[in-house]
């Protein structure tokens, strides 16, 4: 008889938590929180608007700099730290329903639905009907409940995940990746080429302009590489959530982990990038 109440135990624990070894969530938490580091890297946005303040040092006075332009620069700035707070909410519920952590999941989630309102990629009355899948009905977070609500959490929010990477992308290659090229050539027109031709006859000058020269170089192109890490990591995160997304109720949940923990791989390398 204990025999026996011994096997119906371990059952009804097999059937409600999974065997350790194919229904580990660890890779579907590491692939939400390198995300979420990545996505809440502030350099870029806050550096966007400087840009033109920085121009304006070098002695450009031109339209380029104008307080429109400035404006402008700023409204771009912000649409791109919307995009960043989705995608860093987000990935941040995820990894917090993979690791269990249930308590920080839902105010993840409440955090996630504000952010998208925010940013205009979804109205209140949206959200309020991505709460109602998102959020967990109890606090017993069983292994077979939380992979549900994964396979839930995934599947709805992934139009607005690509949404929001989408125009992550757009302001960053096509707005602040053009302006550090264009300071460049403002910063060789203003600053190193006159000081070129004003000390090519004073001992020691031209040499102290080319070191400053090339440190310029080594900033802008610091900023660039760490921009074009932002870039890589979110399109890595949106290719694996969209990967995640159309296969999830076609594969096993250990492919899907699988699949989970080849883009968390990915997103640490290029964690690197932004943390070097």
């Amino acid at each position: 008889m204990f025999k026996l109440r011994l096997f119906l135990i371990s059952a009804v624990a097999s059937a409600l938590f999974g065997s350790t070894g194919c229904s580990s969530l660890e890779p579907v938490a590491e692939f939400g929180k390198n995300a979420s580091v990545i996505a809440a890297y502030p350099q870029v946005a806050q550096d966007y608007p400087a840009i033109l303040e920085r121009q304006r040092l070098y002695g450009d006075k031109s339209s380029a700099v104008s307080e429109e332009k400035v404006a402008a620069r700023k409204r771009d700035a912000q649409r791109l730290r919307d995009a960043q707070k989705v995608l860093e909410a987000y990935a941040r519920a995820l990894g917090a329903l993979a690791a269990n952590d249930l308590i920080s999941y839902d105010k993840e989630i409440d955090g996630l639905n504000q952010s998208l309102v925010d940013a205009r990629l979804a109205s209140s009355a949206e959200t309020e009907a991505y709460a109602k899948v998102a959020k967990f009905a109890f606090q017993v977070g069983t292994d077979i409940y939380r992979r549900n609500k994964i396979r839930q959490l995934i599947t709805t929010y992934n139009p607005a995940i690509q949404k929001a990477t989408g125009n992550l992308v757009t302001i960053v290659d096509n707005g602040y990746l053009m302006s550090l090229k264009d300071e460049r050539d403002y910063f060789d027109k203003y600053v190193a080429g006159p000081a070129n031709l004003t000390t090519e006859s004073s001992e020691g000058l031209p040499e102290i302009v080319r070191i400053v020269a090339r440190n310029q170089d080594e900033v802008l192109d610091k900023k660039k590489d760490s921009a074009k890490a932002l870039v890589k990591g979110m399109r890595t995160f949106a290719q694996g959530h969209q990967q995640l997304a159309a296969n999830m109720n076609k594969v096993s949940f250990k492919e899907t982990v699988n699949v989970a923990r080849a883009y968390a791989e990915q997103l640490r390398d290029i964690l690197k990038t932004l943390r070097s």
